[in-house]
């Protein structure tokens, strides 16, 4: 959220809805990418998975099969974090002036 709030303070007042709006949607298609991705990532797991068991039809393999995918998926939502968290560390906070209010 802080840098949400800095992102749009650097907008003038009158922009703060097109802003906003910007930002709302963004977070709906990153989010639904973000999905999309992990969902890929977890297929591509299984399958890789699957492809070197004997028995891929097996229940016990579909489970283990679905086990390391999701390893897979943690692993890079893991890793995406940290680079969030390490660019989050750069993030500088704007002052925004008194005559940048809006009065109204």
């Amino acid at each position: 959220m802080p840098a949400q709030t800095n992102g749009l303070n650097q907008l003038p007042p009158e922009l703060y809805p097109h802003g906003t709006a910007v930002m709302n949607t963004l977070q709906q298609v990153v989010g639904a990418i973000g999905t999309a991705v992990a969902i890929s990532i977890l297929t591509g797991g299984m399958e890789k998975y699957l492809h070197g068991s004997s028995a891929p039809t097996n229940q016990a393999e579909i489970a283990k099969a679905m086990t390391a995918g999701s390893q897979n998926v943690f692993l890079f939502t893991m890793i995406i974090a940290l680079i969030g968290v390490v660019i989050a560390l750069f993030i500088r906070r704007v002052v925004v002036s008194s005559g940048a209010v809006n009065e109204n």
